[in-house]
């Protein structure tokens, strides 16, 4: 019976999991779109503070991408502590493989890290420095207290792992099974 219960619970966990990733491509897959027509909108436009209007979709867009990041990480760590065995091992082998893998950010980052860059590129050239107002250096201003949020929020959160949350899952296992 316990190992039906397992089984249940793994794949309802794995569709979870899965759930997760859609909903990260899915955003993904919005953002890019949104962000194409959007620039292609502020770029026709004589003030250049629409450029910098695109944060409004890069901050929340990247912070749903960094909880389903964080969700996946978490129901991995539950698996490894909860259901690996003799049989399944599936998320200790893909911490070793993530370990063995050098990459300097993850996947799911990269579209924002682009897509920041460009945003703050795109607001420098389309500045007037020849006529600069205090409104052009607020905006200027502004646009590098986004970036640089949006350049920390990537770096802080560069690799999302299951490892971070295995420690957690271990000590509720051990705190219940004094109960």
């Amino acid at each position: 019976m316990e190992v039906k219960k397992n089984k249940e619970e793994y794949l309802m966990l794995r569709e979870e999991i899965l759930h997760m990733d859609s909903v990260i491509n899915n955003t993904i897959n919005f953002f890019y779109a949104f962000m194409a027509s959007f620039l292609g909108f502020a770029l026709t436009q004589s003030d250049n503070i629409f450029i910098l209007v695109s944060y409004v979709i890069i901050i929340p867009a990247y912070l749903i991408v960094l909880n389903k990041l964080e969700g996946m990480g978490r129901i991995g760590a539950y698996l490894h502590v909860f259901q690996e065995g003799e049989k399944f091992n599936w998320e200790t082998r893909n911490m070793e493989f993530m370990k063995r893998c050098s990459s300097r950010i993850s996947a799911p980052n990269l579209p924002f890290l682009f897509v920041n860059f460009s945003v703050v590129v795109l607001l420098f050239l389309r500045t007037s420095w020849s006529s600069l107002s205090l409104y052009d250096i607020l905006k200027l201003i502004f646009g590098v207290i986004l970036f640089g949020s949006v350049s920390f929020l990537l770096v802080k959160n560069k690799f999302i792992c299951t490892r971070d949350k295995i420690s957690i899952w271990k000590e509720i296992k051990v705190s219940n099974s004094h109960k």
